[in-house]
């Protein structure tokens, strides 16, 4: 956000959603997060890159290794502020207008929201400074639509999530 007189950086929000998605390794030591614009563009070239899951190990050694440096380099952008949203994959989705059905892969969406718990208690670890968010006073609106699997709308949460949040 920046502020309209100033043009500068008022504070800075911050979620891990995005990082569910694999890692690829492009060289030693340069990664990119694969996504959905990724897959979209067909990025053939990619393919011949090793991939590192979200869900295994070495991906949270390296998560902890750049994590220094991302907090770090958004400390020295002395923010006035700094907020956590701990976002995380719905396990319901909209039928009807107040008629719910779990996804049925709801085992591995539960798998996804423990590691990115776990993402976000490191990240609170290294920017201790930061205001952190969550849904744990409105759980009857962490509902996404059926056309989009595993919550994944590109909302992710519905309208009403997001200006309670707000």
């Amino acid at each position: 956000y920046k502020k309209k007189d100033a043009g500068e950086i008022d504070y800075i929000v911050i979620d891990l959603l995005e990082e569910i998605n694999d890692l690829v390794q492009l060289d030693d030591g340069c990664y990119i997060t694969d996504s959905a614009f990724l897959q979209e563009y067909q990025r053939d070239d990619l393919k011949q890159y090793r991939r590192i899951s979200f869900l295994c190990e070495e991906r949270r050694v390296l998560f902890i290794r750049y994590l220094k440096d991302f907090a770090k380099k958004v400390r020295n952008l002395h923010f006035s502020s700094m907020i956590i949203v701990k976002n995380f994959l719905c396990e319901r989705y909209a039928v009807y207008y107040d008629t719910y059905e779990a996804y049925g892969h709801t085992d591995r969406i539960r798998k996804i929201n423990r590691e990115l718990e776990w993402c976000y208690e490191k990240l609170s670890e290294y920017l201790p400074d930061a205001v952190v968010t969550d849904t744990s006073g409105f759980q009857h609106l962490v509902f996404t639509h059926g056309e989009f699997p595993f919550g994944c709308e590109p909302f992710y949460y519905n309208q009403g999530y997001y200006q309670k949040m707000a």
